[in-house]
């Protein structure tokens, strides 16, 4: 029998489902990385007499359905978590990290699953994120829990912690802040913060690509190219930690499967946590800035030069960063 988490202390709810609204935070968005741990869903009926949530009549309130949830950030599809079945009580527990430039909105979305029906939305709920999140309403990186109540009927349960953007791209030393805050382990002979040039060497392989980018390029394109959205969408945190963790002991040995790791989009999490924490971007600082000269310059009909002058600045990078810029950027 489904026993329900202890509830998280509410934050307040309008009747409209929108938590944090009439906070601070001003008129501005926020950006960084944003923590969603949904634990579960309560209470969750069907809309019985009344008008359920979108379109289309649902079951009955005593019938088993088989519920998800969607995340979304100002209506921009994020991630999803797996069904679950239940009547009233769905436990789902996964931790999404979720990218956010500007962004004021958070929804979820239940849906019920039918492999014949279309999909019908069934509760939704929504946070405003500036209200809630952004200084004076909250501390940095502080844990929120929330009782959110959902329409027609219900509540989610969720923790959210947001990382600020200086925090999310820290380079070298900081970024063991943000791996300290989501639980990343790091590793002695790791890869994850490390410079591309040791890895490298220490691999020992053919070519001058770090084994895991290599690696999550190739399955990224034997199935994934065919998906909208492909680096934008969050897999669950919980797996990709542990993709991470593998990749960590031995780049080799990693199982990239489809059956070992269904969700595409958890290979393309780790493969973007692996570019951000370098030391330094793999387009150095100083080549940046070139490359941001070099685009005030270029003219529009004269592509050819323009393309020279690109890569006459990109043949400037060290050598392990240029091979992997051009393996990151050119399928084969």
């Amino acid at each position: 029998m489904d026993k329900p988490p202890p509830p998280p202390p509410p934050m307040s709810v309008s009747g409209g489902g929108m938590v944090g609204v009439g906070g601070g935070g001003g008129g501005e968005g926020v950006s960084g990385l944003l923590w969603v741990h949904l634990l579960a869903g309560r209470g969750l009926r069907s809309g019985g007499g009344g008008a359920p949530v979108g379109s289309g009549s649902l079951p009955p309130n005593s019938a088993t359905r088989d519920l998800y949830c969607v995340l979304e950030c100002d209506r921009v599809h994020k991630a999803r978590t797996v069904v679950r079945s239940g009547e009233l009580l769905f436990d789902w527990d996964e931790t999404f990290e979720l990218d956010l430039v500007s962004n004021r909105e958070l929804d979820f979305l239940v849906y019920s699953w039918d492999p014949q029906l279309r999909h019908r939305l069934c509760h939704k709920g929504s946070v405003h994120l500036p209200s809630l999140l952004l200084p004076p309403a909250a501390p940095p990186a502080a844990l929120h829990q929330l009782a959110l109540k959902v329409e027609p009927r219900g509540t989610l349960y969720v923790k959210l912690r947001h990382i600020d953007p200086n925090t999310t791209f820290a380079r070298g030393a900081g970024g063991a802040v943000l791996g300290a805050i989501l639980g990343h382990r790091g590793r002695a002979g790791g890869v994850f913060g490390v410079d591309p040039e040791t890895v490298v060497a220490r691999e020992g392989g053919p070519g001058s690509v770090p084994l895991l980018v290599r690696r999550c390029v190739e399955e990224v394109e034997r199935r994934g190219l065919d998906i909208i959205g492909l680096y934008r969408l969050c897999g669950s945190a919980t797996k990709k930690r542990a993709l991470r963790e593998a990749f960590e002991r031995n780049p080799r040995s990693v199982d990239l499967s489809p059956d070992n790791v269904p969700d595409i989009n958890v290979i393309t999490g780790v493969l973007k946590d692996y570019l951000r924490e370098l030391p330094e971007p793999l387009f150095t600082k100083c080549l940046y800035q070139m490359m941001v000269d070099a685009l005030s310059v270029c003219l529009p009909d004269d592509p050819e030069g323009n393309a020279k002058l690109m890569f006459s600045i990109l043949d400037c990078l060290p050598k392990v960063n240029r091979v992997t810029t051009m393996h990151l950027t050119i399928s084969k």
